[in-house]
């Protein structure tokens, strides 16, 4: 006997634990479909885009396997069209893609960290750590969880500002979003910076700033703020998110260097000090 899906009615096997249409968790939902119609016209108001129910579930081979490539076509389809599917990721998502998003944000900005201390610490011939590499690899991870926090907080007030309807969880879906086409300029810039540090660099910087832009694509679709009022919301935003980056940038930088270059910093300060003294 066929199992229905009860959110958007296909018939799957008998054996199946998730619909393979949308991915929702069958949940012993078989036989002759009930309220089929009004299920799918609430769970597919979004077309395009489906959420599967994997929440208060044991996950097993099979789960992680359609998770996993949920997740890839989430990606492709918000990457070629960031306006219908991304709006429906804002408004569908769980926290499970959200933090999976995130994370793979972080771990290749960690990447460009790695490639930049080995960089810096060859300069001088290696004698000298300036930057510890595993050091640069974990705090980059940590700064980024920061920095996403900060930017979700800073869209979800702006967007209150402009008497927009959003909650802090789409707020952050959308600041997840920016992987999309993060991920892809920071792995270019890896390669660049191999060739020419400072174009890398430059290239590393400017897709935060194709992040914002991408992030502020869709949200506003969904947001309900008044038309005339988005651009006014989108340039604060991309100002105020340059400014955040330049002095979290600025506040964070030391902690990258090593204790034992820090500690050859404070004693030429010291002595330029006793020096400036003497000349007095």
């Amino acid at each position: 006997m066929a199992k229905y899906c009860m959110f958007c009615g296909t018939a799957n096997a008998d054996s199946e634990t998730l619909c393979s249409k949308c991915g929702k968790a069958l949940n012993g939902n078989f036989g002759n479909p009930v309220n089929i119609e009004q299920n799918a016209s609430v769970n597919y108001q979004y077309t395009g885009y489906s959420q599967p129910d994997y929440r208060q579930r044991q996950y097993n081979g099979e789960d992680i396997k359609k998770k996993t490539g949920f997740i890839a076509k989430t990606y492709l389809d918000i990457l070629l069209k960031p306006f219908d599917a991304g709006s429906a990721y804002i408004k569908n998502t769980d926290m499970l893609t959200i933090i999976i998003f995130m994370c793979v944000q972080a771990l290749v900005s960690a990447v460009f960290a790695v490639i930049f201390a080995l960089r810096i610490n060859s300069l001088d011939g290696g004698d000298y750590k300036i930057i510890p590499v595993l050091q640069a690899f974990v705090l980059t991870i940590i700064y980024s969880g920061i920095l996403y926090m900060i930017s979700t907080a800073l869209l979800f007030v702006l967007i209150k500002i402009g008497k927009g309807a959003i909650n802090f969880k789409e707020a952050l879906a959308a600041t997840s979003m920016r992987v999309v086409v993060l991920a892809p300029v920071i792995l270019v810039s890896c390669l660049l910076f191999k060739c020419n540090e400072l174009y890398g660099l430059a290239l590393y910087v400017i897709s935060y700033l194709i992040g914002i832009v991408y992030q502020n694509v869709s949200i506003y679709s969904v947001s309900g703020v008044d038309k005339n009022k988005r651009v006014y919301i989108f340039l604060a935003m991309l100002l105020l998110s340059i400014l955040i980056f330049i002095i979290f940038a600025r506040v964070v930088c030391t902690s990258y260097v090593s204790d034992e270059i820090k500690g050859y910093i404070r004693s030429g300060l010291d002595e330029l000090n006793q020096l400036s003294k003497w000349m007095r």
